[in-house]
């Protein structure tokens, strides 16, 4: 892909699901016990591909960026023939202290993420991305104008969203920080989400959660404000 090619995948979707990630989405988890991991990257109930974590002390990562698109459907290799990872690729290593970063570098995505230690024992937990808990990250990146509906589908918690129009071209905009939700099993805080153009959203799991960003309604005004008609 040249430095000119756009992922089209980047402006077709008009919603998101923190228990199928796409490229405008990522969950962060925190390993915590050291150990070695094992992880697999599903598509719904299909595995796509095994991979391996090390919760190391010694290791001075302190973010294991985890491209589930890559390990899943990896690019082809030249002439080398095959394009499978070896197995240096589908291994990643952590700080305890650190996190695993799991995201979508391209492509229609809809991944999921399981993680076990690779001595299971009863007492340990694994984690599951289609539900997240106990201070785990969703992070979105909503780029299309309108509003939106945004449901935790693992209780009744329900927030509205809206998404601003685009700026005009060469206005010298630059999104401001990623704005943050917390989760509880209350519901949203807040419960009222406005955006700006292109600014990131964090939400901050404290229940058992599965988040869901339905568009409601895509705002078609955004072409006179220098921006593309939303479709």
């Amino acid at each position: 892909m040249s430095k000119l090619d756009i992922d089209p995948n980047l402006f077709a979707q008009s919603g998101l699901d923190s228990g199928a990630l796409t490229i405008l989405g990522a969950v962060v988890h925190r390993p915590g016990e050291p150990g070695e991991y094992r992880g697999t990257i599903r598509r719904g109930k299909d595995i796509e591909r095994v991979f391996y974590l090390s919760v190391d002390p010694d290791s001075p990562v302190a973010a294991a960026d985890i491209d589930l698109a890559r390990l899943a459907d990896p690019p082809a290799r030249g002439d080398a023939g095959c394009c499978c990872p070896t197995a240096d690729e589908t291994r990643f290593s952590v700080n305890p202290r650190g996190y695993a970063l799991f995201r979508v570098s391209g492509g229609k995505g809809g991944y999921s993420v399981n993680l076990r230690r690779a001595d299971p024992r009863e007492d340990t937990p694994v984690f599951n991305s289609t539900l997240l808990d106990d201070g785990q990250i969703f992070s979105a990146r909503i780029l299309r104008p309108g509003r939106y509906r945004v449901a935790n589908t693992h209780g009744r918690a329900r927030a509205a969203l809206t998404v601003a129009r685009p700026p005009a071209p060469f206005s010298g905009y630059r999104p401001p920080e990623p704005l943050r939700v917390t989760v509880t099993e209350g519901g949203f805080e807040p419960e009222r989400i406005d955006l700006h153009p292109a600014q990131g959203l964090i939400f901050e799991c404290r229940t058992p959660s599965r988040i869901v960003i339905e568009l409601e309604r895509a705002d078609e005004g955004a072409a006179g404000h220098g921006g593309q008609t939303a479709r």
